[in-house]
């Protein structure tokens, strides 16, 4: 590649897949700010690297110390990269991926450095955080620095050390599926987990976590109860060929907003009454006329402090839902959205929800209720006309 090749204005290079040449002196543009090479890219970088460059994927060339340039602060390991060791990499460094379709570095205490506070190993796959990262992760190995961390036990030889996640870590995304082994009481200081799963045990879950996030292969499988701190909880399934069900035991007591993403029926469960935003979406049928309720609703009895009701991608049609539902909607109730149709952010009881409706009326019965209207406009005014005229003959 000759210099000048590229603008000087480009801010983002990526060479996707196949062998290029080096990479010369004077190609890059002054101002690139990304730079992605291919996995099979096995040539330093040039010494005239921008200044501008934060993010940078390597291909398959030994990182040695000095190699990445200091203005780095994502790196991701996408090609067959043998070990990380201390000093490899900078103390600038923030974020830290690792495709492990291509790469299962070694890694070891001190390989990662304590700036880092973001780790991922990630993959191509759908659905997933990643497939599984297989060399043996020792304690002190990840940075006491790391807020956030994306893992999979897929495959996953070892048992997991004590002490081998961080305690300052925030926030975590873990891929149980398969892995048979125990897991470690994870650390205190997470508030927001998503899990994925083939059946979910509950007994690794921080006591003092906020937000759950469960993403199901299979059937919602719950073993074990759920810490009273949690106050936002997702459950997902994957699987959109086959409906699951629910039960009371998934929620807990304290809940405050629940999303269900998924072809879930469930058995009429009782919400936790402290929710106060409920979110439904793909639940094919929560509009059902064959239930034996008289809302036609899966959910027989709403939580009585819910503030927001959305329920999206139902495959319905929503003109043909019973107008008991919106009348014994809870009197708390401010927004509701039903397949992106929104019924105003103000409402305030039973009554208003009822009214703004009206779209299920068509315009000619509208049209009869405002002529209505002005007969009993007419009549009154014709009253009061005839008491003032009887007034004055007296």
């Amino acid at each position: 590649m000759a210099p000048g090749i590229f603008p000087t204005s480009l801010t983002e290079l990526n060479f996707r897949g196949g062998n290029i040449d080096a990479i010369g002196p004077g190609v890059l543009p002054p101002l690139l700010r990304k730079l992605e090479l291919p996995n099979e890219y096995n040539h330093p970088l040039p010494f005239d690297t921008p200044i501008t460059l934060e993010i940078l994927k390597l291909g398959c060339y030994p990182i040695k110390n000095g190699g990445i340039p200091s203005s780095v602060r994502e790196l991701v390991l996408g090609g067959e990269q043998i070990a990380l060791h201390k000093g490899d990499l900078l103390m600038t460094l923030i974020r830290l991926d690792i495709n492990v379709n291509e790469c299962n570095v070694q890694l070891n205490v001190g390989s990662i450095p304590e700036s880092v506070e973001i780790i991922n190993f990630i993959t191509a796959e759908q659905n997933s955080p990643s497939t599984s990262y297989c060399d043996e992760l020792l304690p002190g190995v990840l940075p006491s620095g790391v807020k956030h961390l994306s893992w999979s036990f897929k495959d996953y030889p070892f048992t997991l050390s004590e002490n081998v996640f961080p305690n300052g870590i925030s926030s975590m995304t873990l891929d149980t599926s398969y892995y048979t082994k125990t897991i470690p009481k994870l650390p205190m200081s997470i508030e927001n987990l998503v899990i994925y799963c083939t059946k979910f045990h509950t007994y690794y879950i921080p006591d003092r976590l906020k937000k759950l996030t469960v993403f199901y292969y299979r059937n919602v499988d719950q073993i074990g109860e759920l810490p009273d701190t949690i106050e936002h909880q997702i459950i997902k399934t994957l699987n959109s060929d086959h409906s699951y069900s629910i039960y009371n035991s998934l929620f807990p007591k304290y809940l405050k907003s629940l999303e269900i993403i998924g072809n879930i029926q469930q058995s009429y469960v009782c919400l936790p009454k402290s929710i106060t935003s409920l979110k439904l979406t793909k639940m094919f049928d929560v509009f059902d006329h064959n239930i034996p309720l008289e809302t036609g609703f899966q959910f027989n009895i709403l939580p009585p402090n819910l503030q927001t009701l959305i329920i999206t991608n139902q495959n319905m049609n929503v003109q043909d839902i019973s107008e008991v539902f919106f009348y014994n909607l809870p009197r708390t109730i401010k927004y509701l959205e039903i397949d992106n149709q929104i019924y105003t952010p103000t409402i305030s009881n039973r009554l208003k929800v009822y009214k703004f409706f009206s779209s299920r009326f068509s315009r000619d019965l509208d049209y009869y209720y405002l002529h209505l209207l002005l007969l009993l406009l007419i009549c009154c005014f014709g009253y009061i006309l005839y008491f003032e005229v009887l007034f004055y003959k007296i």
